[in-house]
C-alpha cells in the first residue's frame, strides 16, 4: 500500500507536467490541487516534494488563463509553504527551493504588471532584485533578466526619464553579456535594441557603436540573426548621419 501511493503521487506529478506541456491548464489545475491536498502532509519526503511542486505546476495555467489576481493569492500561499514547512529531510533541497520562491516572485511581478498595478510591480522588484542578481544559476539569471525588462517597461507606460530605463537596460548588459545562457542572452539583445532605437532618436552616434561591438561580442552564443540585425542598424544609422552632414555642409 505504501509502494502504491508513493506510485501515485509520481504518476499525478508526470500528468501535471504533460498537461502542462499540452497546454491543458483548467485540467491541470485540477490535478495540482489533488497532487497538493493528498500528499503535502504526507510522511514521505518524496511525496511531499511532488506536492510542492505541484504548487509551482499550477501558476503557469492560472496566469496563461488571466487569472491574475489568483496568481498573486496562490504565488504569497505557495511561497509561505515553501518557507514553513521544510522538514529536516528536506533541507538538501533548500537551493531548489530558493529557486522556486524567485520564480514564484517573478509571477507575482508579472501579474501585477498585466493588472496595470505598476507601484506594486516596481516595489516587488526592488525588493527582491538585490537577491536575484547575486545568483549565477542560469534559471536565476533569466528570472533577473525578465523582470528587470519589466521594470524598463513599466518605466516606459509610467514616462518615467529615459535615463531611468537606460539605466536598467545597461545593467542587463553589463550584468549578463557574459552568459552562455542563450534565453538570458536573447533579454541581453532585447536591451541592446532597445538602447539602439533611444540612440537613433537621439542622433547618439557613439553610444551606438559601442551597441554594435557589445553585440559582436556575444557571437555564436545569441541568435545570430538578431545579433546582425543590430549590427546591421548601427551601419545604417552611421549611413544617415553621414547623408545629414554632407546635406549641411553642401
Amino acid at each position: 500500500m505504501f509502494w502504491s501511493a508513493k506510485s501515485k503521487a509520481l504518476r499525478m506529478a508526470k500528468k501535471l507536467l504533460k498537461l502542462n506541456r499540452l497546454c491543458k491548464l483548467e485540467a491541470a489545475i485540477e490535478v495540482a490541487d489533488k497532487l497538493y491536498s493528498q500528499y503535502i502532509n504526507s510522511e514521505d519526503q518524496q511525496e511531499r516534494s511532488h506536492a510542492r511542486l505541484a504548487l509551482v505546476g499550477k501558476t503557469p495555467g492560472l496566469f496563461l488563463l488571466g487569472r491574475y489576481r489568483e496568481v498573486i493569492v496562490h504565488a504569497d500561499h505557495t511561497i509561505k509553504v515553501f518557507t514553513d514547512s521544510k522538514l529536516s529531510e528536506d533541507i538538501e533541497g533548500e537551493v531548489v527551493s530558493d529557486y522556486y520562491i524567485r520564480e514564484l516572485n517573478r509571477s507575482k511581478i508579472k501579474a501585477l504588471h498585466a493588472l496595470e498595478e505598476y507601484d506594486k510591480a516596481l516595489l516587488l522588484i526592488d525588493s527582491v532584485l538585490d537577491d536575484f542578481i547575486t545568483h549565477t544559476h542560469h534559471g536565476t539569471e533569466y528570472i533577473t533578466t525578465e523582470i528587470l525588462l519589466l521594470k524598463a517597461d513599466i518605466f516606459k507606460t509610467k514616462k518615467y526619464n529615459i535615463n531611468d530605463r537606460l539605466a536598467v537596460f545597461n545593467q542587463i548588459i553589463d550584468r549578463y553579456r557574459k552568459s552562455k545562457d542563450f534565453n538570458v542572452l536573447e533579454n541581453v539583445l532585447h536591451a541592446l535594441t532597445e538602447i539602439l532605437i533611444v540612440c537613433v532618436e537621439l542622433d547618439d552616434h557613439e553610444t551606438a557603436l559601442t551597441i554594435s561591438q557589445t553585440a559582436k561580442e556575444l557571437d555564436s552564443r545569441a541568435d545570430e540573426v538578431k545579433v546582425q540585425r543590430i549590427i546591421t542598424g548601427v551601419e545604417q544609422f552611421e549611413v544617415l548621419l553621414n547623408e545629414d552632414k554632407k546635406e549641411s555642409t553642401s
